[in-house]
């Protein structure tokens, strides 16, 4: 949807989506992964009624519109209320990634596997291995802290024996532990985890790795799961940092409000259940 409103947005009928994704760095993990992964080729090929309409490049990354109606239709179409149509009332999304995965060194295949399982349902994820080149020199605790508070919808943590035993792992968790109360973090427990290795993981829905099970039929399950749970986020108009929506009065209040220990309870509504 992105890359169409771009066109859009254009006199001429074709653009660069190399230059666009420079230009809008915020959304790069998204979209550059429907390019760079052939996902956008693949789409205009297995749906030959919009290969008519639109032409790619996959050498220069160039999309172009071949029909003059398409054009004049997408230039004057109200994306608001397109988006609301197709199902997307967050079109204007606010985080730079989908997820974000919080894991030790020695769960990183797993993560991996998760991460690729995302990826290939066209998700824009952070995992650390897959973006070098930024990190390569930088701060880590300044670039990897706006991830983990609020750069990503979810963080994804693997809660294994060793999570909490391991220096970046406790700096990740610091980032979004105040996100448990907001609904935005996923814990993933494995059968060899101790009960309580993670506090406050414990009171929020979960999700159970078995080890000894199938993990490829798991992750893909998993991801199935991830994917319904963002295309539920994004139905909701969209929250701004620190924000969250009282899961009782359905109010879109700042954290401050939240009341502690309560999963998306603002302190009003916390109060009012205690009365009850």
């Amino acid at each position: 949807m992105h890359i169409l409103r771009w066109l859009s947005e254009r006199n001429e009928w074709t653009i660069n989506l190399d230059r666009e994704i420079r230009q809008r760095p915020e959304l790069r993990p998204s979209v550059s992964q429907v390019v760079d992964r052939g996902h956008l080729a693949d789409f205009l090929l297995n749906n030959p009624e919009l290969g008519e309409l639109l032409h790619f490049d996959e050498r220069t990354h160039v999309l172009a519109v071949e029909d003059p109606k398409f054009f004049f239709f997408i230039k004057n179409l109200s994306w608001p209320k397109f988006a609301e149509r197709v199902g997307y009332l967050n079109i204007g999304y606010t985080t730079k990634y989908d997820f974000a995965m919080s894991f030790s060194g020695a769960d990183r295949e797993v993560a991996l596997r998760i991460t690729n399982a995302l990826i290939e349902r066209e998700f824009a994820v952070f995992y650390d291995q897959n973006e070098q080149a930024r990190i390569l020199a930088a701060n880590l605790e300044e670039y990897l802290a706006p991830i983990y508070q609020s750069e990503a919808s979810f963080v994804i943590c693997l809660l294994s024996d060793s999570y909490p035993e391991r220096v970046w792992a406790r700096f990740e968790s610091k980032q979004f532990k105040s996100r448990f109360g907001a609904e935005s973090v996923v814990p993933i427990w494995f059968t060899s985890s101790p009960p309580g290795a993670f506090d406050a993981a414990a009171a929020v829905g979960s999700y159970h790795l078995r080890e000894s099970g199938d993990v490829k039929e798991q992750i893909d399950y998993l991801a199935d799961l991830l994917k319904e749970k963002l295309a539920d986020f994004r139905l909701l108009p969209k929250l701004e940092p620190g924000e969250f929506r009282c899961r009782q009065c359905h109010l879109v209040q700042n954290v401050s409000q939240l009341a502690e220990g309560r999963i998306s309870l603002c302190l009003e509504c916390s109060e009012r259940w205690k009365v009850e």
